[in-house]
C-alpha cells in the first residue's frame, strides 16, 4: 500500500510504499435511514457472526448487549494508531467511538455508507466509503498515517451526487478520487490549487479555485448539480498562471471567474462565443473565439504567458444594439466577440486600426478607424444604426495602403473619411455614383464609378497601388454625363473606362497626349490635347456638352434624378392639357358653336 504524508505548495504528495491509497481521505455520509446497533470491542477481526434471533454479545469494557434478529455484523478495524487514542466511526448516521482496535455495527443487509472521524495528528486511510451487507458480516481495516509536523489537513466536501458516485479532484497536480461525500489530504502552509474532475451529467459549483493553508485545517465546499436535459458540460482550462490569479471568461455574455486552473459552464448544444478577460501582467492564447457543442462535453484550453510590456486598456463601448446582441471588434489581428456592451483589449503603446463587425440590419459609425495608445486607457465609442426598410448598407474596403492612412470616399455630397480599411454608407435602392479621394503617391482601381442598390447589401474592395519612384497621378475628371454613362480616355496609348467622373493613369515626366472619344449624343469640350507631367500630380477637367436639362437631373443620386424627369414631363403634359380647357372656355359662344340661347347652332330647317 501507498501512504502520502504532506503536500508543499510546489510539490506532489510524498509518498511511501509501505501503504496504499494516499494521503487523501474518502468520506461518505449514508442517507436511508436503518437500525443500527454498535459495540465497541478489542477481539479483532474474530467477531462471531450474529445470530438469527435475539442474542447477546460481549462489549469493549464488559458486559453484553442485545443484537436484533436478521442483522449482520459490519466491524471497522484500526491500525497505525497508538494504544488507547481515540477514534471514532459513522455508520449510517450513527456514530460510536472507542479506544479500543475495533467498532463494530449490526444492520440487516443493505448498501451503507461510513466515516472515519478525525483522530489528532493521524489521517484514515480510507476515512469513508461504502459497505454491501449481502447474507454475511463484513469487515473493514482503517489505516491511519500520522500526518508529520507542520502539515494542515485540507477537507473538500460534495453535495449533490447520489450515494455512491464517484468524483475526483487534482490538487496541484495529484489526482484523488473517491465515492464518498468528502476528500482530504495533509499539507504544510502555503497555497495551492484545485480542480474537480468532469462528470458526465453534472457540473460542479466550482469546478476548480484555489485554497491557502496557514497553521490550521481548511475547508471547502463543493456542489454537484444535474446537468438539464440537452445540455452539455464546457470546460475552459488554463495554464501559466500563478496559483491563485483570478481570470475570467465571458462565454456568449455570461461571465465566470476562478482563481483555479479551470471553470465549467452548462449550455445546450450550438456555436458559443468565449472571451478571455485581461489577467495584467500576462496574454492569452487565444484571447477569444467560437466553440461549438454538439452533443459531448467540450474542453478549450487557454495558455497565459508573461508579459514584458506595459499594457493599457482599449475599452470599446457599443451602443444602439438590441440588448444580447452579438458584436465584434478585430484590432491588432484579434477579433473579440461579446454580448455585453463593453469589450476590452490591452494593448501596449502604439498606433492601431480596429474594424467593427458587420450585424445584418445595422450600420455602424465607425465601420473602422484607427486608436493612439498613450499612458492610460483609451474609450472607444460605437454607435450602431438600423437600417431602414428598403435600405442596404454600401462597404467599401480598401487594400494596398500603409498602416493607419487616412483615405475617403464620396457618393453625391456625402464623404465618409476613416484610418480604417473600411468605409459605410446607407442607401435605398437606385443607382449611385462614387468617387474615391486621391492620395499621394497611390493610384486607387477603381477610383470612381457607379453602384446599382437593388435587393442587398453591396461590398467593393478599392486597391490602392503604389506608384513607382518618378511616377505620378493623371486624372481627368468629367462633368455634365448622366449617371452611370461609360466614358473614356486615351493617353499616351493607353485606353482607360468609367462609370464614374474620374479616369487616372500613372504618367511619368513628359508631356501626355490625350483624347476623350465622343459619348451618344453628347460631345467632350476637349476632345484631344495635351498636358504635362512635371514632377507632381496633374488634374484635367472634362465637359460634355448634351441635353441640359436631362443631364443635370440624370445625374443626381440614386433614381431621383428620373423621378424628377418623370414628373416634370408629366406635369408639362398636365399643364398643356389644362390649357387647352382654359383657352376653349375662353371663347365667345359663337366662336364654339353656341347660340346666345344657349342652343346649338346646326343646319337650317
Amino acid at each position: 500500500m501507498r501512504m502520502r504524508t504532506h503536500l508543499s505548495p510546489d510539490t506532489s504528495i510524498v509518498t511511501s510504499s509501505a501503504l496504499s491509497s494516499s494521503a487523501w481521505v474518502l468520506l461518505l455520509s449514508l442517507v436511508v435511514a436503518v437500525p443500527i446497533v454498535a459495540h465497541t470491542a478489542d477481539f479483532g477481526q474474530g467477531l462471531a457472526p450474529p445470530v438469527p434471533l435475539q442474542a447477546t454479545v460481549p462489549v469493549a469494557g464488559g458486559g453484553h448487549h442485545s443484537v436484533a434478529a436478521g442483522t449482520l455484523a459490519v466491524s471497522f478495524h484500526n491500525q497505525g494508531l497508538p494504544r488507547g487514542t481515540a477514534w471514532s466511526v459513522s455508520l449510517n448516521g450513527t456514530q460510536q467511538n472507542g479506544t479500543g482496535g475495533s467498532l463494530s455495527f449490526y444492520v440487516p443487509n443493505g448498501v451503507y455508507s461510513f466515516t472515519i472521524g478525525p483522530s489528532s495528528g493521524y489521517l484514515p486511510i480510507p476515512a469513508s466509503g461504502t459497505v454491501t451487507v449481502a447474507g454475511r458480516g463484513l469487515d473493514e481495516t482503517i489505516n491511519f498515517v500520522e500526518v508529520a509536523v507542520g502539515s494542515y489537513l485540507l477537507t473538500l466536501s460534495e453535495s449533490g451526487l447520489p450515494l455512491g458516485h464517484g468524483w475526483s479532484v487534482s490538487v496541484n497536480g495529484t489526482v484523488e478520487s473517491s465515492s464518498g461525500t468528502t476528500i482530504q489530504f495533509a499539507g504544510v502552509n502555503g497555497t495551492y490549487w484545485f480542480s474537480v474532475g468532469p462528470l458526465a451529467n453534472y457540473v460542479a459549483t466550482p469546478a476548480s479555485s484555489s485554497f491557502s493553508i496557514a497553521g490550521s485545517a481548511t475547508a471547502r465546499s463543493l456542489i454537484f448539480a444535474a446537468l438539464a436535459h440537452g445540455t452539455y458540460p464546457v470546460t475552459f482550462s488554463e495554464s501559466g498562471l500563478p496559483v491563485g490569479t483570478s481570470w475570467s471568461i465571458d462565454l456568449n455574455g455570461t461571465n465566470a471567474t476562478s482563481t483555479g486552473p479551470s471553470m465549467v459552464f452548462e449550455v445546450a448544444n450550438g456555436t458559443l462565443t468565449y472571451l478571455v478577460r485581461t489577467v495584467a501582467g500576462y496574454s492569452a492564447n487565444p484571447i477569444s473565439g467560437d466553440l461549438p457543442v454538439a452533443g459531448l462535453p467540450t474542453t478549450q484550453l487557454v495558455t497565459f504567458t508573461v508579459s514584458d510590456l506595459k499594457l493599457y486598456s482599449i475599452v470599446f463601448n457599443q451602443t444602439g444594439l438590441p440588448a444580447g446582441t452579438m458584436w465584434s471588434v478585430t484590432l491588432n489581428g484579434t477579433t473579440l466577440r461579446t454580448t455585453l456592451e463593453q469589450v476590452t483589449l490591452d494593448e501596449p503603446k502604439g498606433v492601431y486600426v480596429f474594424t467593427v463587425g458587420a450585424i445584418p440590419g445595422y450600420t455602424s459609425t465607425p465601420a473602422s478607424s484607427k486608436v493612439a495608445v498613450l499612458d492610460q486607457l483609451v474609450l472607444v465609442p460605437i454607435f450602431y444604426w438600423v437600417v431602414l426598410p428598403g435600405s442596404h448598407v454600401l462597404t467599401f474596403t480598401e487594400t494596398g495602403l500603409p498602416f493607419g492612412a487616412s483615405w475617403s470616399v464620396a457618393i453625391g455630397t456625402t464623404t465618409i473619411q476613416s484610418a480604417g480599411p473600411t468605409q459605410t454608407f446607407t442607401e435605398r435602392g437606385g443607382t449611385y455614383g462614387f468617387t474615391v479621394g486621391a492620395i499621394s503617391g497611390y493610384v486607387a482601381t477603381p477610383a470612381s464609378g457607379t453602384l446599382t442598390v437593388a435587393d442587398g447589401d453591396l461590398n467593393l474592395t478599392v486597391a490602392f497601388s503604389a506608384l513607382s519612384r518618378g511616377t505620378y497621378v493623371l486624372e481627368f475628371t468629367e462633368s455634365n454625363l448622366p449617371l452611370g454613362t461609360s466614358w473614356s480616355v486615351t493617353a499616351n496609348g493607353e485606353t482607360a473606362y468609367s462609370t464614374g467622373a474620374t479616369i487616372t493613369f500613372a504618367e511619368r515626366n513628359a508631356t501626355v497626349r490625350f483624347t476623350v472619344p465622343a459619348v451618344a449624343g453628347w460631345s467632350a469640350n476637349r476632345s484631344s490635347g495635351s498636358t504635362i507631367v512635371d514632377g507632381s500630380d496633374v488634374s484635367e477637367a472634362v465637359s460634355f456638352q448634351g441635353p441640359p436639362l436631362a443631364a443635370g437631373l440624370l445625374r443626381l443620386p440614386g433614381n431621383n434624378g428620373a423621378y424628377l424627369l418623370a414628373g416634370i414631363i408629366a406635369l408639362v403634359i398636365v399643364a398643356a392639357a389644362a390649357g387647352t380647357v382654359l383657352f376653349r372656355r375662353g371663347k365667345r359662344p359663337s366662336e364654339r358653336g353656341i347660340t346666345e340661347a344657349g342652343q346649338s347652332q346646326g343646319p337650317p330647317l
